[in-house]
């Protein structure tokens, strides 16, 4: 009989779903089978909980010289050749992503001619960012093109993120903060617009100015950032409303 383990992907996801870890936690102390919990957010209070009865595992990013020397072997053994600084920039631009780069090296090998530009050009069209890193980055120092870049990454989550965070930041004066409610509240109107009956999806790069830029400009975050509690409420509220719904249907 085959060995067998059970992977439980993004648990801090579940902090949302009412009895979920607890449920989770009660078969972890039962099971016979190994259970692997895998997480983002690791400070979550609930993983802490969850995390009294799993082995913790931390896990870091890989070294990029650790990758550039494994990446030669591997290209070693498949009698192909690409050029150190070309492999540097593919490390560099995804961000020490492994799978990624595996998948940007099959790529380039298929090819006749490979360059830096090319390689660079490949793994930005490919590489998603883990989704707090990107909101991250929001709240640090950058133009304003590269925040609006930001918001196209995820438009749904990324403005729920500065919702959640931007208190947080580091604010002059109260005028200040007030300026950053407003402009959430101006978000939340043209979000209203794009998602309303006319679909007016024209309005995204407003939304990404009102909901992202203008919130977080000039302004720094030196705290963690927190999951936008909304997504979770609103998952009850849905599976409240699908309870009632259906208990409606049957009387």
């Amino acid at each position: 009989m085959m060995n067998k383990v059970v992977i439980m992907d993004e648990v801090d996801g579940m902090s949302g779903d009412r009895g979920g870890l607890l449920e989770l936690t009660s078969i972890i102390k039962t099971s016979l089978v190994p259970i692997i919990c895998i997480c983002n957010d690791r400070n979550d209070l609930k993983i802490r909980t969850l995390s009294n009865h799993c082995l913790d595992l931390r896990f870091r990013k890989i070294d990029s010289k650790a990758i550039l020397r494994k990446l030669k072997e591997i290209l070693k053994k498949e009698n192909k050749h690409i050029d150190d600084n070309i492999l540097n920039e593919i490390i560099s631009v995804s961000h020490g992503d492994v799978r990624y780069i595996l998948n940007i090296l099959q790529n380039l090998c298929s090819r006749k001619t490979i360059s830096i530009q090319l390689a660079s050009n490949l793994v930005r069209k490919v590489m998603a960012k883990n989704i707090f890193e990107i909101a991250a980055e929001v709240f640090h120092k950058k133009s304003v093109n590269d925040k609006i870049d930001l918001y196209f990454q995820d438009y749904s989550i990324i403005p729920l993120f500065v919702q959640e965070n931007y208190l947080k930041m580091s604010f002059n004066n109260l005028k200040d903060m007030y300026k950053s409610s407003e402009s959430i509240s101006q978000g939340d109107t043209v979000e209203k617009m794009i998602r309303g009956a006319n679909q007016e999806w024209s309005l995204a790069p407003l939304h990404a100015f009102f909901s992202v830029v203008s919130p977080t400009q000039n302004k720094h975050l030196n705290r963690q950032i927190d999951f936008p509690m909304w997504l979770g409420q609103n998952s009850k509220y849905n599976k409240h409303f699908k309870i009632f719904t259906d208990n409606e249907n049957t009387f």
